[in-house]
């Protein structure tokens, strides 16, 4: 199989909470940001979610590594633990809004995404619709799961947002969390790959080099695009990673390593690492901003 393509067991998908609109306070500092583009953000509109969060899954026994490791990883400052739900806590920047959180769980590692929804009873039956299941109670947000098997969560959130610039390092090398990859197994990436189009709302663009890639292009105001790819056999679940965008993907690379992840393959384009829990991200040619 090609490289890039990692192979997980199937795992027992704990309750998932999501984010309300709260204000923490930050402790630690990030890198000096370049510059913050503030637009606003009102849930979905007309079928399309405007911002997407993204939630790195943590045993509970390893949250404190984890967190220090993505910390570190992006820049971004340490949230305390949220004052109503102390198993989230934020990466913030110094600048721009919050879209990556770690939360503890009572399971393996994963990744999973967070969508702000002006109407949650309206979304959740959209989403239903497209071929979605329902998968926890209803509260401030609605936890779903994708066709194939993903969980993923809408949230009752309307807040103005900026998107974060890219953190720009020692060396020159900028790098920020701006793409989460989808991974399915080829029977179910069509099924995928039509779900969340639709979910998202967000513009398709196929890859002529690579055929086994789609992305999912959202507007301006999401701090990160989808990319959703097809394995090579069909063993395993529907999955997600996340993908850094950088400038140099072997600076990077050897940054994260020097901060705790190990590297697992090198490709042309991107190098896939893996973190102290052991959940698997890559660093990639994609641009930062």
């Amino acid at each position: 199989e090609s490289p890039r393509h990692w192979r997980r067991s199937a795992e027992r998908r704990p309750r998932q909470h999501s984010p309300t609109s709260l204000t923490m306070p930050i402790r630690g500092s990030p890198r000096q940001p370049e510059r913050s583009s503030t637009l606003a953000i009102s849930g979905s509109v007309d079928g399309m979610f405007r911002w997407a969060h993204v939630f790195i899954d943590v045993p509970a026994d390893r949250v404190a590594v984890a967190t220090e490791f993505w910390s570190a990883a992006t820049g971004y400052g340490i949230g305390d633990p949220w004052p109503s739900h102390p198993e989230f806590v934020s990466l913030l920047p110094r600048s721009g809004s919050r879209y990556v959180h770690l939360q503890r769980i009572d399971g393996a590692p994963r990744t999973h995404l967070d969508f702000p929804s002006a109407d949650l009873d309206a979304d959740t039956a959209r989403l239903v619709g497209l071929g979605a299941r329902v998968i926890g109670p209803r509260g401030l947000w609605q936890t779903l799961e994708s066709p194939g098997g993903l969980p993923f969560c809408i949230v009752d959130e309307a807040v103005p947002a900026a998107v974060p610039v890219s953190a720009r390092w020692a060396d020159g090398n900028r790098s920020r969390v701006c793409q989460v990859c989808i991974d399915a197994p080829p029977s179910l990436h069509a099924a995928e790959c039509e779900f969340w189009a639709a979910a998202t709302g967000w513009r398709e663009r196929d890859s002529p080099y690579d055929p086994e890639f789609a992305s999912l292009l959202p507007p301006e105001s999401s701090p990160v695009q989808l990319l959703l790819q097809r394995l090579d056999d069909n063993g395993g679940a529907v999955r997600a990673h996340i993908d850094l965008g950088c400038d140099d993907i072997h600076a990077e690379a050897a940054r994260l390593v020097d901060i705790g992840a190990t590297v697992v393959t090198r490709e042309e384009e991107w190098i896939v690492l893996r973190d102290p829990v052991g959940q698997e991200f890559c660093s990639t040619a994609r641009r930062p901003d």
